[in-house]
């Protein structure tokens, strides 16, 4: 092949991948060390059920790799997944106090799943779903108090929406709207309180 010829190729290379189309990116917008938290209230007159999500970033879910993985064989097994997913589920329920007129009530795992997703750089993000319930009578008015103390070492956003279900919701301080981790919440104050 000619110089001129191996020159032209050379540049039709180079232009093909400035053009090349770029893929988007699934980056966490608070970084790849975060874990955030999504709790979706749904506030019925004779319990109170969550459906609370763990989204681990890419470092955290590679940090935890090799405790999902059991039997050291290098894969995480369905089997692996489901362990990992009750066992954060329960941790995550003993963590999280209910207060219904100043008295808090127990949480129950109905369900709980663990994904792995793609994330930033060829990682994976993990993402833990909690189906949670909370019996609890709210008949009469009461003030629900929400309290997350998982992880309280791990930067991340923290969100709650609340919806009522034959219940009226009078102050609503959460939006209704439900995003569950998968996009960055719009702040709404400055600085989240602890």
């Amino acid at each position: 092949m000619s110089w001129p010829r191996r020159c032209a190729l050379v540049a039709l290379a180079a232009v093909a991948v400035v053009v090349a189309p770029i893929s988007p990116a699934s980056a966490h917008p608070l970084g790849n060390f975060t874990v955030n938290h999504y709790h979706g209230l749904r506030l019925h007159p004779d319990r109170i059920d969550d459906t609370a999500v763990l989204d681990d970033a890419e470092i955290p879910t590679l940090q935890r790799r090799a405790t999902l993985d059991g039997d050291g064989d290098g894969t995480v097994s369905p089997a692996e997944r489901a362990h990992h997913a009750i066992t954060t589920c329960q941790q995550f329920a003993d963590n999280l106090r209910i207060d219904i007129g100043g008295k808090a009530f127990p949480w129950q795992v109905t369900s709980a799943d663990f994904t792995y997703r793609p994330g930033a750089a060829n990682l994976q993000t993990g993402r833990t779903e909690c189906q949670l319930t909370a019996v609890a009578d709210l008949r009469r008015p009461a003030t629900v108090t929400l309290r997350d103390s998982y992880q309280p070492n791990r930067i991340g956003w923290h969100e709650i929406t609340a919806t009522g279900h034959g219940v009226g919701i009078k102050d609503p301080r959460s939006p209704r709207r439900v995003s569950a981790t998968n996009s960055a919440p719009t702040p709404t104050i400055c600085s989240p309180r602890p």
